[in-house]
């Protein structure tokens, strides 16, 4: 009875530390990327719809469950962000009893110190992202097998598919291998059943995906959005390269510099100790790593992306907690029967660089995000608050999102937009002025249409539009963005000046 409360105590104790540390990040950090603001019109759709829309191209779980909070409280940023800090402090308090329960006493308690703290552990449950959602259903439904409560077991993990559909891909074959493998008759069919009833859940959720899209790969989408030409233009020997290139990327690069370099050895090793182990707690969470990391492995292959891209960030948040996990085992089991005061010392410096660590990729990462994320952000907020209520603004992606979550009084039209002149600079500015817009943010991404539309805004230059003039008061590089003042009749003027953002010309 002591040792559970302990390991209650430990749980919720480093749970809160995590609660209110990302409460703290969240107010000062901008998002990881567009899906981040993306995900806010989602809910926003969940909620104007009373719960009948769908985005089928992204697991619908976080959606709903934000969409719920934001009928409780009223705003939808402030629901999404709430779900993310929430579930990813339970992330860290599941990590804590799992650890202490199934891996050893002061497991748990270091694997989730050091979660309290990983960057992207940290940063992707501040904003509106599913990972943290993930990654508690993912640990619930671990804890459960471990602790051989199937029902739960089966329950947690079909969640946690229809937050992420990677589950499908790892935890739901892990259970069935670790169903298939035990020598427990009882247990067998339970965890059978619990298996069994996760993939009736995939099943319903490919079917529903057929009758919207027609097609049953719900995966689909997300594999040909990260491929595409780049990938199936290649030769088979350039691709050979290229994959492995980006395979030695992840695992040799992407995971030391982001979950540490004193990490991944240590989890390798406690790996082949908890195979080696007799006990069915650390085998089950190696299995379940293996099944993570291999995922990575086959996206690496087939998106071929560098070690730079900042997607590696995100996708390899699933397999944070367990990596920390076995790391602790492996650094305790490595530790046993030596020289007492030499471990220590040495876990000291091993612990005191990764968090070193962590904290230098927090601030590269938010400070990454305050200006490629934040300076957008932040010229909506202009646009929204310093023009009259219908004063438009002709933009794309991330504050597109934000205002229309918010239901904003700004009208927001895109580069898409069909009724747009292409090359024409006078038409242009005449349209400008008859939708009454007041800012542009032109792109220098392809994805946005900006560059296709009107490639002549590309450098930050005072410009005659016919009747409307446009004067450039942002040019971030980072991300590829130019704003512009619209001047000309009818247009109002903004009650301040544009805010001090990145790139802000005439500061």
């Amino acid at each position: 009875m002591a040792d559970v409360d302990r390991t209650v105590l430990a749980s919720v104790g480093l749970g809160a530390l995590a609660l209110l540390w990302r409460i703290r990040v969240a107010g000062r950090y901008d998002g990881h990327e567009e899906e981040d603001w993306g995900n806010l019109e989602i809910v926003r759709g969940v909620v104007d719809s009373n719960f009948g829309y769908v985005e089928t191209e992204h697991m619908p779980l976080f959606a709903w469950v934000s969409a719920v909070v934001a009928r409780l409280v009223g705003d939808v940023p402030l629901a999404c962000v709430s779900v993310a800090v929430v579930a990813g402090a339970v992330a860290v308090g599941l990590t804590v009893w799992i650890g202490e329960k199934h891996l050893g006493r002061g497991v748990g308690i270091g694997a989730g110190a050091l979660l309290v703290l990983q960057p992207e552990a940290l940063l992707y449950s501040a904003t509106p992202l599913r990972e943290s959602l993930y990654m508690a259903l993912a640990l619930g439904g671990m804890a459960a097998v471990a602790a051989r409560h199937a029902p739960a077991a089966g329950g947690l993990l079909a969640l946690a598919f229809l937050a992420r559909f990677n589950a499908a891909f790892t935890l739901l074959p892990a259970l069935a291998w670790w169903a298939w493998r035990t020598d427990d008759p009882a247990l067998k069919r339970k965890l059978a059943g619990a298996a069994a009833g996760i993939a009736v859940v995939v099943l319903l959720w490919a079917g529903f995906y057929h009758s919207e899209t027609g097609n049953w790969t719900f995966w689909g989408g997300v594999v040909s959005a990260n491929t595409g030409n780049a990938v199936t233009d290649l030769s088979v020997s350039e691709r050979l390269v290229a994959s492995g290139g980006a395979v030695l990327g992840v695992f040799g690069w992407v995971l030391p510099a982001h979950v540490g370099w004193a990490v991944v050895p240590l989890a390798a090793w406690g790996g082949w100790r908890a195979w080696l182990s007799a006990e069915e707690g650390p085998r089950w969470i190696g299995l379940c790593t293996v099944a993570t990391l291999a995922l990575l492995a086959v996206t690496a292959v087939m998106t071929t992306y560098d070690r730079t891209h900042n997607l590696w960030w995100k996708w390899i948040t699933p397999s944070v907690p367990l990596l920390l996990l076995l790391a602790v085992y492996g650094a305790l089991e490595a530790a046993r029967g030596r020289n007492e005061r030499l471990v220590q010392v040495a876990a000291v410096v091993l612990a005191t660089a990764t968090v070193l660590g962590y904290s230098w990729e927090t601030d590269r990462q938010q400070e990454l995000s305050e200006v490629r994320y934040g300076t957008q952000v932040d010229l909506a907020k202009w646009a929204e608050e310093a023009w009259p209520a219908g004063t438009s603004v002709l933009t794309e992606g991330i504050p597109a999102s934000y205002l229309r979550s918010r239901r904003s009084s700004t009208p927001v039209l895109l580069w898409t937009d069909p009724s747009l002149p292409h090359d024409d600079p006078a038409a242009f500015g005449e349209w400008l002025l008859a939708h009454r817009v007041g800012l542009v943010m032109w792109y220098r991404e392809e994805w946005t249409g900006a560059a296709e539309a009107a490639g002549y805004l590309a450098a930050p230059e005072p410009r005659a539009l016919g009747r409307a003039k446009l004067e450039p008061v942002v040019d971030e590089r980072s991300y590829g963005l130019i704003a512009f003042q619209v001047l000309g009749p009818g247009i109002p003027e903004p009650t301040r000046p544009a805010p001090a953002v990145a790139g802000r010309l005439g500061r």
